[in-house]
């Protein structure tokens, strides 16, 4: 405990809403990028466990998780996201992490998933 003045205040090194949470080298940390191009049969879900990953560094509201997740696409995925949102009439500003979460592992990991399981 720090006493600044006649105020007592609880201090922990650890707490996420302190200023000084994670190292310098954390800050810096860019999220994974993702083409589209299946290269390997596990790419996507590569950058989607590596998305998740990085959001346990940073502490975002569920919309600026999407946010970050479509700036991190390029390619083929940035365009099929494009037109998704097109199809169903989405706003980028209101999709959510959960929203996209189902949209991208509908579209690149379940179905590559049987497909790989089959052969």
């Amino acid at each position: 405990m720090i006493q600044i003045g006649n105020h007592h205040h609880c201090y922990h090194p650890y707490r996420r809403s302190d200023r000084g949470y994670f190292p310098d080298e954390f800050k810096k940390a860019k999220p994974p990028t993702f083409d589209g191009k299946m290269r390997k049969p596990k790419s996507a879900k590569a950058w989607f466990l590596g998305m998740r990953k990085f959001f346990t560094l940073h502490d975002y509201l569920e919309n600026m998780k999407a946010r970050v997740a479509i700036v991190s696409l390029k390619g083929k995925v940035d365009i099929w996201l494009e037109d998704m949102k097109n199809v169903r009439c989405i706003h980028e500003e209101d999709l959510n992490w959960t929203e996209f979460e189902w949209l991208f592992k509908k579209k690149y990991m379940y179905e590559r998933y049987f497909d790989d399981r089959e052969k």
